[in-house]
């Protein structure tokens, strides 16, 4: 039986190996966002399977269950974290991935196929749950496996994401789900494909940068991967109409990336930096003033201000200034959480695990395996230090 205790319990704490860290929000801060989310979204199944409630809380989507799986992984939290393992294995497809939306526990599919940002997410978290307890690493490498045969391609040497097992690819594909560092994690799990990985890793720039405004950094919801076309046709009439702006998929991206950078990726600093400029433009007016919707130029187009925007904006300003960190962190805080919903309460606990040194690296550069927990006072890794108590 595997132990129940966490190799590393929350918290951490770490200093990343890059980025400034914001001293006005704290590790207790990010507790309780995760004990509203756990109390408010989770529901255990009859069979001791456990699901992430949707906006329609009669229904559960894959990328919850791979938000509540790195949420339950770096928290600790293993009975969570293995029901909803249970969850998403009770509802995979022929491919192995999960169908993209579920009704409740019950096993009708709403949705047929994977979703890859999920996919993504979980194998990761599958990662980080083999650093804390050991016994999950042939489950996150099956799982990166599936990643890569089904949800990947190549197209004349560029390495693209498609959005899921049964759709897009050189025409379409999604900046949010890009995950460059959950990639370099990847090739050290999986070495025979190490350098799939690390093609992946770059490439996710190169899509990046031709998709990306000049001026603002702000990426489509939507794009072709090939040439960086924003909300093509190659996505389907509906994301061809809707997914030329930087709305609520889009919004992610500078979390992710800024993931890449705190974990080691300085050459992701200028396109942070740049993001984070815009923000503090006169197109915005400084963070308190962010909306939840942009054309790609700035040109505001939203009209709330929401945790899925700020709060990944506030971890891509870990690249700038102490103050200017700092002010994101603040204004991340203080949004009512009562008007989060479950995209909103779920990014909520996962920007904060970043913001307070919590969402740590389970594979620091120079490893071949995932990290053992140090003894003494403090453990300095290649990329961050831990001062345990």
């Amino acid at each position: 039986m595997m132990a129940q205790t966490p190799a590393f319990p929350f918290p951490q704490s770490v200093t990343y190996r890059n980025g400034i860290m914001p001293t006005t929000i704290t590790s207790a801060d990010a507790q309780t966002a995760y004990q509203t989310w756990k109390t408010n979204q989770l529901e255990t199944c009859t069979d001791g399977s456990v699901r992430v409630k949707f906006d329609d809380p009669t229904q559960t989507v894959s990328e919850g269950i791979g938000y509540g799986m790195l949420l339950t992984a770096y928290y600790g939290d293993k009975t969570a974290f293995d029901g909803l393992w249970q969850y998403y294995q009770v509802h995979t497809n022929a491919n192995g991935l999960m169908d993209f939306k579920i009704q409740g526990c019950t096993s009708t599919r709403l949705g047929q196929n994977g979703a890859t940002d999920a996919d993504l997410d979980v194998a990761f978290a599958l990662v980080v749950a083999h650093k804390q307890w050991g016994s999950y690493q042939t489950a996150a490498v099956s799982l990166i496996n599936k990643v890569k045969t089904y949800e990947t391609t190549v197209l004349s040497g560029l390495y693209i994401l498609k959005p899921g097992d049964a759709f897009g690819g050189a025409t379409c594909t999604n900046a949010s789900y890009f995950s460059p560092a959950y990639y370099r994690t990847f090739a050290k799990m999986v070495p025979t494909d190490a350098v799939f990985w690390q093609n992946m890793a770059r490439d996710a720039y190169v899509q990046i940068s031709a998709n990306a405004n000049p001026t603002t950094g702000l990426v489509s919801d939507w794009q072709r991967a090939d040439n960086g076309t924003p909300g093509d046709a190659g996505c389907g009439a509906s994301f061809a109409a809707q997914g030329k702006r930087y709305l609520y998929d889009a919004c992610r991206t500078p979390w992710r990336l800024g993931i890449d950078y705190l974990w080691g990726n300085t050459a992701t600093k200028p396109y942070l930096d740049k993001l984070t400029a815009f923000v503090q433009s006169t197109a915005v007016g400084g963070i308190a003033n962010l909306k939840d919707g942009y054309e790609q130029n700035g040109t505001l187009t939203g009209q709330y201000h929401t945790v899925p925007f700020v709060g990944a904006f506030a971890v891509a300003a870990m690249s700038s200034s102490p103050a200017t960190a700092n002010a994101f962190a603040t204004d991340f805080k203080a949004i009512n959480p009562q008007y989060d919903g479950y995209f909103g309460s779920s990014l909520r606990a996962l920007y904060a695990l970043a913001l307070t040194g919590n969402f740590w690296n389970p594979m620091p550069a120079g490893s071949t395996t995932p990290v053992p927990d140090c003894s003494g006072l403090k453990c300095l890794a290649i990329d961050y230090q831990r001062i345990t108590p």
